[in-house]
């Protein structure tokens, strides 16, 4: 993470906008889950950053290289403070979509769940408990040390 040299006034106004916000309704469903989408998420957010003196920029891009898509997000304070953020994810072509709008199906995943995350907030079901796995049945060490799973 980058960020301006001080960060005072800046951090001062997300604890203040962090105060009113609310988790986004889930009410969108796709790919076996409900999510909230990217402009319900600015409907909650964008009025409280905007009056603590926040905004936000998103830069996209896509790494040949690596084949992934990426997203710089700077938070921005009125003071000229800011923090970068950056996130990335594996492009991946999608059925029934040209490669343009698969890339653009990931740019909004990503700025949703970047946007929520820096806000503090959750606009997505929690889902990561729901595969159930049988640990009793895991073999034991060996070792009487214990290992990490």
């Amino acid at each position: 993470m980058k960020k301006s040299e001080e960060i005072n006034e800046l951090a001062t106004a997300l604890a203040n906008t962090q105060i009113g916000l609310k988790d986004v309704f889930k009410g969108t469903k796709g790919y076996g889950y409900n999510y909230a989408t990217l402009d319900s998420v600015y409907d909650e957010i964008r009025p409280k950053m905007t009056l603590n003196g926040l905004s936000l920029s998103h830069e996209k891009s896509y790494d040949r290289d690596k084949n992934v898509i990426e997203l710089r997000t700077l938070l921005l304070h009125t003071s000229g403070q800011w923090i970068e953020y950056y996130g990335s994810l594996p492009f991946v072509s999608m059925k029934q979509m040209n490669d343009y709008q698969a890339s653009g199906s990931g740019f909004t995943y990503l700025e949703r769940y970047q946007t929520s995350a820096i806000f503090a907030i959750t606009s997505d079901e929690d889902n990561d408990g729901t595969e159930k796995k049988d640990y009793k049945s895991k073999p034991k060490p060996d070792s009487g040390k214990s290992e990490g799973w």
